[in-house]
């Protein structure tokens, strides 16, 4: 039964050849929490595990001896980058009536409205596009 467990474990949390072994030692924090981020905010286990990998390749390339522990270093990084996953907003679609009354789109949204065939709306009275 164990046997069945850790192939299971290994398919569901696969570690990279390359993770440097100081940040493997985290391995068993990052799968817990990844696993509970995963449950909390209803994402995938693979999109949040990859995540963990990057933060913990991150935290072994850019850790300086003599700013504490690697240990609690690579747990921060681990947190903070699901943090910044979870927490991505979705993308929204502008439209035009978005800007507010006394400012004009901007460049982009004005060719982008153009390029769907949408009327650009005038503001106080002016046209935003040539006649």
């Amino acid at each position: 039964m164990r046997n069945e467990d850790d192939a299971n474990l290994k398919n569901a949390f696969p570690v990279p050849g390359y993770l440097p072994p100081a940040a493997r030692s985290l391995l068993p924090f990052a799968r817990a929490y990844v696993a509970q981020v995963a449950r909390r905010h209803q994402l995938p286990l693979a999109d949040c595990w990859d995540e963990a990998v990057t933060a913990l390749l991150r935290a072994a390339v850019h850790f300086q001896p003599g700013a504490g522990r690697f240990h609690v270093y690579a747990r921060t990084a681990v947190i903070r980058g699901l943090w910044r996953y979870c927490r991505r907003p979705a993308r929204r679609v502008t439209g035009l009536d978005a800007a507010s009354s006394g400012t004009l789109p901007d460049v982009e949204t004005l060719l982008i409205a153009l390029e769907d065939g949408r009327r650009a709306p005038s503001r106080r009275g002016v046209p935003l596009s040539p006649p």
